[in-house]
């Protein structure tokens, strides 16, 4: 906008003072407070040539000198206090403002972090124990079926087998014959040691039937046993049950044929850094179940 005494001259006053004076730059002043900054102001008022687009009908021009308008560059300050500000003519430096605590943004990308990695090592954490339990799994089931092998040609786990299972037939006349089909037929040793022959389970479980607890491979007398594959399980976690199958025959030299089930009790996972943390302790490997036909129930002892 131009003002109004620089409206009343004619075109050719403003071209003749923006020829003469178009190049001028005036000098730079310093606005340290309110009180400097209205005496700069006025003093430099007088000495400016600025210049200014005027607008008539379709004409368009640049003027330049004294009636350009005045632009104080620190009046938009001066309420500001002690506001220190270095400018030149024609353009003005807008001083530091100071941002609110909610407006500030530093240390944002730290405090991001430190709520993110909690979360992200939880994550770490639970991939790792998941690949640890399933570990476990593989241990328990790999025990089992080694277990299961290994009874079905020892002597029998159960303290009532001979009772249950007798060799011959009650009557002689039915030696020969084969044994009846009856799955009701069965014994059970364990969990917990019940109705157990506790010499041949250590046998099974810790390789001698010595032993009590398992020892390392190596040990005089120890042989490869189930607590070598899962040393988790213990012979208080192992259950055994004999069925009739109806293979065999009365009077077999070698024992009777029966169908055998090996499993696992109350063995749970070991998670060391979630098991804590999230109380996973307590989840339990399932049973895992083997079944296998026995073959001769007579431990070797040369095996």
């Amino acid at each position: 906008m131009v003002t109004e005494r620089a409206q009343q001259r004619p075109l050719r006053d403003w071209m003749g003072r923006g020829a003469a004076f178009g190049n001028h730059t005036p000098t730079p002043f310093l606005c340290s407070s309110q009180d400097s900054s209205s005496a700069a102001s006025a003093a430099q008022k007088d000495h400016y040539w600025g210049r200014a687009s005027v607008h008539f009908g379709t004409w368009k021009g640049v003027l330049h000198g004294a009636d350009a308008p005045w632009l104080d560059p620190c009046d938009e300050h001066r309420d500001e206090g002690g506001a220190a500000c270095a400018t030149t003519l024609g353009a003005s430096a807008r001083p530091t403002r100071r941002t609110g605590f909610r407006q500030d943004e530093s240390g944002i990308a730290l405090s991001e972090a430190l709520i993110t990695f909690p979360i992200v090592l939880l994550v770490f954490a639970a991939l790792v124990e998941f690949g640890y339990a399933m570990s476990q799994w593989n241990q328990t089931v790999k025990a089992l079926q080694y277990g299961a092998r290994l009874a079905a040609v020892s002597d029998p786990l159960t303290s009532n087998f001979a009772t249950v299972f007798p060799t011959s037939a009650a009557n002689p006349v039915n030696n020969g014959t084969a044994t009846p089909n009856d799955a009701t037929v069965s014994s059970t040793c364990g969990p917990n040691l019940a109705n157990c022959n506790v010499a041949a389970l250590n046998r099974i479980v810790y390789g001698s039937s010595a032993a009590t607890e398992c020892q390392s491979l190596g040990t005089a007398g120890i042989r490869p046993a189930i607590c070598h594959a899962n040393p988790e399980i213990e012979r208080d976690n192992i259950a055994i049950t004999y069925q009739r199958s109806g293979l065999g025959y009365w009077g077999r030299p070698e024992g009777p044929v029966v169908t055998m089930r090996f499993e696992v009790r109350n063995v749970t996972f070991d998670l060391p850094l979630l098991g804590g943390l999230l109380g996973l302790d307590t989840i339990t490997i399932p049973a895992h179940p083997v079944t296998i036909t026995t073959e001769d129930l007579r431990t070797c002892s040369t095996c």
